[in-house]
């Protein structure tokens, strides 16, 4: 939840009560604007509401949390059980610390509904920013990956055609060492074929009869 544009006017005093705009007096009609007078002295069971013939009434209300982060009733309820005063028990209930995690700054003026309104538009906002920034980041990977790829796919042919280079000229040299050694096999059956017709006419020279 946002913290709302009054949280400034709340340094270091986050999370209590009494400055959070989800805090209300509620009664029958509805949901009512707890004073800021109210806030701090803990008056909150009676609403002073405009009537439609031009005179304020007092309606019976209960301090109540819009969002139901807090059961002031419930807290209110044991405490007057055990004898204490509802004005002393009020104002300790909205000067509690709490450090809750909905507190949304108090805006004088404003309905508990209407900062509840306004906490969820601020959140859609942030939601609508965060989605932009996300797809602006999944855009900005997908180019990334795009050139990765990119320089992957030069590098393939890189070694692909290194490869053929390799290839051919592994073919080269098969070939020229297999033309030597063809070559130095017909010598070498022509030096055996020479020697042997040497020892032939040697013999046949040694093996003539004398007459």
């Amino acid at each position: 939840m946002a913290l709302g544009p009054g949280h400034d006017r709340y340094p270091g005093d986050h999370g209590r009560c009494w400055n959070c705009g989800f805090l209300g007096q509620l009664g029958d009609l509805g949901w009512y604007e707890v004073p800021p007078g109210n806030r701090t002295d803990g008056r909150l069971f009676l609403a002073l509401v405009p009537s439609a013939v031009g005179r304020i009434d007092s309606l019976p209300t209960k301090p109540a949390c819009i969002v139901w982060a807090v059961d002031h009733e419930t807290e209110y309820s044991t405490r007057v059980a055990k004898g204490e005063q509802p004005q002393e028990i009020g104002r300790d209930i909205l000067n509690r610390p709490r450090d809750c995690t909905q507190w949304f700054g108090y805006q004088r003026g404003s309905s508990p509904k209407e900062h509840l309104d306004w906490a969820r538009m601020l959140t859609l906002e942030d939601l609508q920013r965060r989605a932009r920034e996300d797809s602006l980041r999944i855009q900005e990977d997908s180019l990334r990956i795009a050139e990765a790829l990119k320089d992957i796919s030069a590098q393939s042919k890189d070694i692909h055609e290194g490869t053929a280079r390799l290839t051919e000229a592994t073919g080269r040299f098969t070939t020229k060492w297999t033309y030597i050694a063809f070559g130095i096999a017909l010598a070498a059956l022509f030096l055996a074929a020479l020697t042997l017709a040497v020892t032939i006419l040697t013999y046949m020279a040694t093996a003539r009869p004398t007459l």
